[in-house]
């Protein structure tokens, strides 16, 4: 069904397109249709990738009924678009019911528009062609937002997407990190259960450890009280980068800066948040010519970069090294590691020299300049 929906609306833009130039009431229904579209590809390319993933990754030891029974899943969604229950918790999922009910909400009020505008114009003819195109296309995107409504229990999921893990030197981080020394625009203190941090705008902790060449840098936390993000500063190549989630007001995960854009405006932006709470723990997989980033063992964005695209500047008398940065709230981290892949890292001599209070350039959420234009 919801294949022959984009048929249909593929056609009516089509018609759109041709009818646009000589009446200006076609010209705003046919942007929301192409916007509509847009949307429910997104949504469909978002889920097909974590199903293939999923497919790929699934270890020899899975029984044949698991594995079947995800494949089918599979082909039924690329069919019909419908999908198993289990998936609509999965945090890459959870924010498309809202999106796809908002989408189709402004796809309805544009051909509503449209009509009245007809009926004003004393054209009952092509009112009366935009009622039957709105009732003929008017499928509401329920595949995704009536998983939740499902009465019955979800079966148990198959194995998350996890990159398969590489033999390495393991170095644990937090050992490294003195708080007194390490700490920037905001107060941090060693606990039993790992290091807190008051609620800062932009407080952070510098790791004395310059990263190898490739490697995995492994943070689990807990935010405590507040609504913004965790951060993890990397350096690869020469250049420095922050995957974030929770950011912007716990709207968003990404990579900053890319092209001199931040997360909320680059393409490495996902919407998703974090619940407080709840112990989360995000990879950062950083490889000669790739970026990925898991949070809970799941892929949520990649970047396929040689690195002289990224810049981020967390600190300027500490490069090199590694670090986390928080933005209004109250984490606790609990465990800071890293893989060496490619290379070998090295601990670095400390600083008896503080952070420069208020060195950060600027938060996750506030830009201190004016956001650039969305891609």
């Amino acid at each position: 069904m919801r294949n022959l929906t984009h048929l249909a609306l593929t056609l009516f833009i089509s018609t759109v397109a041709l009818a646009q130039d000589t009446d200006p009431v076609r010209r705003p229904l046919a942007a929301a249709i192409r916007d509509h579209t847009a949307i429910i590809a997104n949504a469909r390319f978002v889920i097909s990738h974590e199903l293939d993933a999923r497919i790929k990754t699934l270890p020899a030891t899975t029984p044949p009924d698991v594995g079947q029974r995800l494949v089918a899943e599979k082909k039924a969604f690329d069919s019909t678009g419908a999908l198993p229950a289990w998936l609509a918790v999965l945090p890459p999922v959870k924010g498309y019911p809202e999106t796809m009910a908002e989408a189709d909400a402004r796809l309805d009020a544009a051909y509503k528009n449209a009509e009245a505008a007809y009926v004003r114009a004393l054209r009952a003819d092509l009112a009366q062609t935009v009622r039957a195109e709105r009732q003929q296309i008017r499928i509401p995107s329920v595949t995704i937002a009536t998983l939740a409504a499902r009465p019955a229990a979800p079966p148990t999921p198959p194995p998350a997407t996890v990159a398969p893990k590489v033999p390495g030197e393991f170095v644990d981080l937090l050992p490294l990190v003195n708080v007194e020394r390490d700490s920037k625009n905001g107060r941090w203190e060693r606990t039993p259960g790992g290091l807190k941090s008051d609620r800062g705008d932009g407080s952070g902790i510098r790791i004395q450890y310059a990263p190898p060449e490739e490697y995995d840098f492994l943070v689990e936390f807990t935010r405590d009280h507040g609504n913004d993000s965790m951060g993890q500063i990397c350096w690869a190549y020469g250049h420095s980068f922050r995957w974030s989630v929770g950011a912007w007001d716990n709207t968003i995960a990404g990579i900053d800066d890319l092209e001199g854009r931040q997360a909320i405006n680059n393409r490495t932006k996902v919407k998703m948040g974090i619940e407080n709470g709840v112990r989360y723990q995000s990879v950062v997989k950083v490889r000669k010519n790739q970026i990925s980033c898991y949070l809970d063992g799941r892929l949520i964005t990649t970047l396929e970069t040689d690195y002289s695209d990224l810049s981020y500047k967390a600190w300027q008398d500490a490069p090199g090294i590694l670090g986390i940065e928080i933005w209004r709230a109250n984490f606790t981290v609990h465990k800071m590691t890293l893989t060496e892949i490619t290379g070998k890292g090295s601990k670095v001599k400390a600083s008896a020299r503080k952070f420069i209070r208020g060195s950060a350039l600027r938060p996750s959420s506030e830009p201190s300049r004016a956001p650039d234009s969305a891609p």
